[in-house]
């Protein structure tokens, strides 16, 4: 699909000023996953919201690590080569956000908003 770079940094930015941030998310340029695995920095946490997880998110996974990444899968999910390559990532934890398969844009807000109660209540 085409991806609107500059709208979505409008909406982000409007998004930001709504919610009182100071820091709005980046965007960065598409890469292929497994170029975006490989140039992930040992400090960055990956979790992983796979659909065929039975983790649970907990306070330890978001622990000693100077920033976390979320990642959300496409539109009938990551295939088995992407998934594995994923696993195979050393700071990558997976988990489940529900019971019920979401939608792409729908498990984004619910995923940061589990990590955001994590950190914030626990």
């Amino acid at each position: 699909k085409e991806f609107n770079i500059e709208r979505a940094k409008k909406i982000i930015i409007e998004a930001t000023e709504q919610s009182n941030q100071l820091a709005p998310p980046e965007i960065s340029e598409m890469t292929r996953l497994k170029d975006f695995l490989k140039n992930l920095g040992d400090s960055t946490k990956l979790l992983f919201a796979d659909v065929n997880s039975k983790n649970n998110l907990k306070n330890e996974d978001l622990k000693n690590s100077k920033s976390l990444c979320i990642l959300i899968g496409p539109e009938g999910d990551f295939s088995p080569n992407e998934r594995e390559l994923i696993l195979k990532n050393s700071s990558s934890k997976p988990f489940s956000i529900s019971n019920n398969i979401l939608r792409s844009d729908t498990a984004v807000i619910s995923a940061i908003s589990l990590v955001n109660f994590i950190k914030n209540f626990h």
